[in-house]
């Protein structure tokens, strides 16, 4: 297999994974939205209508705004240590933690600002991590079926 092959094979994998997050993510949302409001819907369904467009709306801008570091960091980082064998569990968190390394590093810098860099750093650091350990158990999963 090329490394152009594994490299679309792990792409793959990591928009799979990267979708599962971001679905898991808005449920995680409507779930809290419905723990706020006691688990009562009230008058009209308008109310839990606006609470699931919500939730999807924050599903598509996570994905959107995660796609590019998972496909342009992730995705090739990992392709580049599976192909030579580098592939375990600590290497996936530390490939996974690359975009959240590069957002800390970021925040020293004067350009950013305190209060949205530090929510940025532990979104960036749980995505990361989490679609790489996606990808892995994609991945293993594939490879292990045949």
């Amino acid at each position: 297999m090329t490394f152009f092959q594994r490299l679309l094979r792990v792409e793959i994998a990591a928009q799979v994974a990267l979708i599962g997050y971001v679905i898991l993510f808005a449920a995680l949302f409507l779930l809290r939205a419905l723990i706020d409001s006691g688990g009562e819907v009230t008058g009209t369904t308008s109310a839990l209508q606006t609470t699931i467009a919500a939730g999807a709306w924050i599903a598509l801008l996570a994905y959107l705004y995660s796609v590019g570091p998972v496909a342009l960091v992730i995705a090739p980082i990992y392709a580049f240590m599976e192909a030579r064998g580098l592939i375990n569990l600590a290497t996936v968190a530390l490939v996974g933690s690359i975009p959240g390394a590069a957002v800390l590093a970021y925040s020293a810098t004067p350009l950013a600002t305190a209060d949205t860099v530090v929510s940025l750093k532990f979104a960036c650091l749980v995505t990361g991590v989490s679609v790489a350990y996606g990808v892995y158990l994609v991945r293993t999963w594939r490879t292990e079926q045949g």
